[in-house]
């Protein structure tokens, strides 16, 4: 997944599994850097509001992103993985609200531009996932 200047990225999780009457205790977003080095960035995790599938999604059909963003996470300056609370936005989507995902983007629309792995990396270690704690 690129995220730069002129790139976002998309990801979604299933959490349909988890009961709309359950709390949501915590939820981490986790995302493992697979290029080179950078500037400390911040790249904001924005919910999706409307419907889309990865093998559509093109820069002509990308999905409305939230206005505003309750997540984002600091970019490691070389390869890595971080986290990011995501508790917010997933209690929304266990109490009903629609689960499309999140659109990343880089708050800096300068240079680099940042390489997360993805579902297909070979290491199933770097994959992006999601870690959610709650009360039924």
């Amino acid at each position: 997944m690129l995220v730069g200047p002129q790139e976002y990225s998309y990801v979604q999780f299933d959490v349909s599994s988890i009961s709309g009457g359950a709390t949501v205790s915590s939820a981490s977003l986790r995302l493992c850097r697979t290029n080179g080095s950078g500037g400390a960035r911040t790249h904001e995790l924005r919910p999706i509001t409307s419907g889309w599938t990865e093998s559509g999604l093109d820069w002509s059909n990308a999905p409305t992103a939230a206005s505003s963003y309750d997540a984002s996470m600091s970019v490691p300056s070389s390869v890595g993985c971080v986290t990011a609370d995501v508790t917010t936005d997933v209690q929304a989507w266990i109490a009903g609200a629609g689960n499309w995902g999140w659109r990343i983007a880089d708050t800096n629309p300068s240079p680099p531009q940042v390489d997360w792995a993805t579902r297909e990396d070979p290491s199933s270690s770097q994959r992006p996932s999601l870690s959610v704690t709650y009360t039924p």
